[in-house]
């Protein structure tokens, strides 16, 4: 389970989002909203990544936190420097990256009982890494460690306590990033092959593929998020300044699920659960001037829609509250976001209403 990217952090929230989106189709879920109550750690506290059992990780200011619903929120604590979480399994394993005081950068990992311990290979490296997801097998994954001559592309790289730090694209000349990986292994991430990003899933063996979307330019797709039936969220650039949310139920089966035409703003897919249900970021407008942001949700049935109009109207916390575009999302359905309630930055839980009940109203 991986991090956010650095796009939803964005604290802009789609204050005049309601009247721009259209309404979302009959089969939409419906949440239910709880406030994750903050310990003093800093303003502006956001989820990462939230896990199967309703667990969280995130940052507030340049600390990081984990949540659970039973003991609440607890700092996770750097010897040096500060923590940014970016991935967390359901052994309520933190994956994190530890910038420490002299300007250099530790992968470490952290969980409740056994603390934080580093990961990464000591010596210097010419650039800095970045964790992007962790399995329940321990594997992770992201881009950065990998020890090659100075002054070349940086290459993707995977984790494990038994292989240490491996390149599984050593054959690939450019950039590489591994961005997710599933319980079976796979994963998902994108290289420069040709003339641009190329969005690519590697099966366990780390044999590729490459994510064909339709519409889009020969290069320019991302693979963000990765389920464990092998479906991908991601992105792909429709024109030069046109990209738009895509998923791809195989690699040459690509969907865009941004149903707007080119040039009227941009979307990005990052998540997506076993039941196809995905969390992004949409905006209005291209890539200069947005004119709102917010977080999406998407399922087949349902066509991208802020996560705004999602919120049961039944709870009184609906009407006060103004979702950012920071969401992410667990096999349950259940979404961590952040924004204003009644009128104070919060962290939020919301919870699918039964569809009996969401039927009723």
């Amino acid at each position: 389970m991986k991090r956010i990217p650095s796009l939803r952090r964005s604290f802009l929230w789609a204050a005049v989002a309601g009247a721009l989106f259209s309404g979302a189709a009959v089969a939409a879920p419906l949440f239910r909203i709880t406030v994750i109550p903050p310990l003093p750690l800093g303003e502006f506290c956001s989820p990462n990544v939230i896990n199967d059992l309703g667990h969280i990780t995130g940052t507030c200011s340049d600390r990081t936190f984990f949540w659970t619903p039973e003991d609440g929120m607890v700092e996770i604590p750097a010897p040096a420097g500060y923590l940014s979480a970016r991935a967390l399994n359901n052994h309520d394993v933190v994956a994190a990256e530890l910038n420490n005081p002299d300007g250099t950068l530790d992968g470490v990992l952290w969980d409740p009982t056994n603390g934080l311990r580093v990961f990464t290979p000591a010596g210097d490296f010419p650039w800095r890494g970045e964790v992007d997801s962790l399995n329940d097998a321990g594997k992770v994954v992201g881009a950065g460690w990998v020890q090659v001559p100075p002054n070349t592309p940086r290459h993707a790289f995977t984790w494990t306590e038994s292989t240490g730090i491996v390149d599984p694209l050593p054959d690939v000349h450019g950039d590489t990033q591994v961005r997710d990986i599933n319980a079976l292994g796979q994963m998902v991430g994108w290289g420069n092959l040709e003339k641009g990003s190329v969005a690519v899933i590697l099966d366990a063996d780390g044999r590729l593929a490459r994510l064909q979307a339709p519409s889009c330019s020969t290069s320019g797709a991302q693979a963000y998020g990765l389920n464990d039936l092998g479906e991908v969220a991601g992105s792909c650039y429709k024109t030069s300044n046109s990209l738009h949310a895509v998923v791809w139920t195989a690699p040459r089966h690509g969907r865009d699920i941004d149903g707007r035409a080119e040039g009227k703003g941009i979307s990005q897919a990052f998540e997506i659960n076993n039941a196809g249900q995905v969390v992004g970021f949409w905006s209005g407008g291209g890539h200069n001037g947005h004119a709102w942001e917010t977080s999406f949700y998407w399922d087949k049935e349902t066509k991208m829609t802020s996560i705004n109009r999602l919120l049961d109207p039944a709870d009184p916390l609906a009407a006060v509250t103004e979702l950012s575009t920071i969401a992410t999302i667990n096999q349950a359905g259940q979404i961590a976001a952040a924004g204003m309630v009644n009128g104070e930055w919060q962290m939020v839980l919301l919870t699918p209403v039964p569809s009996s009940a969401a039927a009723a109203r």
